[in-house]
């Protein structure tokens, strides 16, 4: 024990539970997931410290081994949970290290908030061997236990179990469980309520109050650790952190408190814009090269009014889609294409309510034709928990409306010189009124809808007495003015005011 808690820098003076359960418990457990338990046993009652050493080293380096496979097989699993749109997941794998799949149904339950099956068959083989975790809500051991003629081993209880099966037994299993999860009642979107100890100031989180509490460890099922909220004025400087930057540093309160959240480093941005958070989290103990501080280990986090979230992007790509959440797109096309993929309804501004976008994300995929058609669908959000905006916009920005001048100019030049070739002449005619090119096809268009010009065989010529019209009454012209005003509120303009403009038309504050 000694070697052990030496090499995971733990100080045997203040162990905790947390200790053990973070930093022990999962370097022996490993050992029993990836490779052999006697080396742990080995560890555990020698009295030579070398071999204790040279063991503990080991016990570590299996543990390492075991958290790059949970990385890569929890990555795998996720781009498969990506694609189906079920209550409950069945994933199966091959080749998958079936020591670790328990912990990669966590990650996957994590992440998704759905009761999750991981299975794996190895090479050459029939049967799947997997793990399931639940949540709460979902008493998952009662929903499998109806199907055992689906599994050819099963065993757990409410929240987590074991089972193998035939690989052709996969499909009837995933049926089985999305039926069972209807008939308990479960809804992914109801989380259970948190329960909260205390609620105070930052300045209030001392190591005194850390030593108080611990005088109430070990804490785990039946004496949960206590929660503390702290209500604190946004917004609040952010940190990400980690290898992978997917862990998230929050500096709260004077003098400066640290939260940190595990896995949360895509709360950043709605952080950073929030006018009000309430931060829920256990208190321990930091020790940075001989300081001690407090802080606060992140268990949840609720930001007042709307949250936007500027990601404007030229390019759609499927992890946009992972996040549950209410999609809008505009366009008929490519609410088709992505319907089916994203973890959410996918809706049209008309199928947008109030009701469906109530403590929901809604992610704004791409630009409307007209901005009306997103300032109706923003006045629906007010109860919305964030707003995503992606705003894809598959066109060439335009350059602008010609003023009545340069129509002017043109009919004088179309009069001028009949019989154009339209072409062949774009370019020369551009350079020539100084226009860029999209605006003089844009305003011969427009002369062709108001009757003034005709076109035929791509020759262009003014039509004799043409009757007099407005030009900004035309279809083209209106549609330009359309899309400029789309591409000036949500395209060209920058993050601060766009997101002024969102949190204006839903009643933010």
């Amino acid at each position: 024990m000694h070697a052990l808690l030496k090499l995971a820098g733990v100080k045997e003076a203040t162990l905790t539970g947390t200790d053990v359960g973070f930093q022990l418990a999962p370097r022996l457990n490993a050992l029993g997931r990836i490779e052999q338990a006697g080396p742990g046993v080995v560890l555990l009652s020698t009295f030579d410290e070398e071999e204790a050493e040279r063991l503990a080293k080991e016990v570590d380096q299996t543990n390492e081994e075991r958290k790059q496979l949970v990385e890569q097989i929890t990555k795998e699993a996720l781009a498969m949970a990506a694609n189906q749109q079920v209550p409950a997941l069945v994933l199966v794998g091959h080749g998958w290290h079936q020591g670790v799949l328990g912990i990669v149904a966590a990650h996957v339950v994590q992440a998704t908030g759905k009761p999750t099956i991981v299975a794996s068959a190895n090479e050459g083989e029939t049967i799947a061997k997997g793990s399931g975790r639940s949540v709460d809500g979902l008493d998952l051991f009662a929903a499998l236990d109806q199907h055992r003629d689906l599994m050819t081993a099963f065993g757990g209880h409410a929240m987590a179990c074991g089972m193998s099966f035939e690989l052709t037994a996969a499909a009837p299993l995933q049926a089985a469980l999305n039926e069972e999860v209807t008939v308990q009642g479960f809804n992914q979107q109801q989380k259970p309520p948190l329960k909260i100890t205390l609620t105070l100031a930052p300045d209030r989180l001392t190591q005194d109050l850390y030593t108080q509490i611990q005088r109430l460890a070990p804490f785990g099922p039946g004496n949960e650790e206590p929660q503390i909220e702290l209500d604190v004025k946004g917004p609040v400087a952010t940190q990400v952190m980690g290898k992978d930057k997917s862990h998230l540093k929050l500096k709260v309160g004077q003098p400066p408190l640290d939260v940190v959240a595990f896995g949360k480093a895509s709360l950043a941005p709605a952080l950073a814009e929030a006018e009000e958070v309430k931060l829920v989290g256990t208190l321990s103990l930091n020790e940075w090269r001989g300081k001690t501080s407090c802080q606060l280990m992140l268990t949840d986090v609720a930001a007042t009014g709307v949250t936007v979230l500027d990601q404007r992007t030229a390019r759609l790509l499927p992890p946009m889609f992972e996040p549950a959440a209410v999609y809008l797109a505009f366009d008929e096309r490519l609410r088709n294409n992505i319907n089916g993929h994203a973890n959410g309804p996918v809706v049209g501004p008309k199928d947008l309510t109030a009701d469906l976008v109530a403590n929901q994300e809604l992610v704004v995929v791409d630009c409307p034709p007209i901005i009306s058609q997103l300032t109706t669908s923003l006045a629906k959000c007010a109860a919305a928990s964030s707003i995503r905006l992606l705003c894809y916009f598959n066109q060439a920005p335009l350059t602008g409306m010609p003023a009545y001048q340069a129509f002017a100019n043109l009919y004088r030049l179309l009069g001028q010189n009949p019989n154009i070739n339209i072409n062949q002449q774009v370019n020369p005619i551009s350079n020539y009124l100084r226009l860029p090119a999209d605006q003089l096809i844009f305003m011969i268009n427009v002369f062709f809808e108001a009757g003034f010009v005709t076109i035929k065989d791509g020759v262009l010529n003014l039509v004799p007495q043409a009757q007099r019209r407005d030009l900004k009454e035309t279809t083209s012209y209106r549609r330009r003015q359309a899309q400029l005003e789309v591409e000036r509120a949500l395209v060209h303009s920058s993050h601060p005011d766009l997101v002024a403009w969102v949190k204006r038309l839903v009643g933010a504050r």
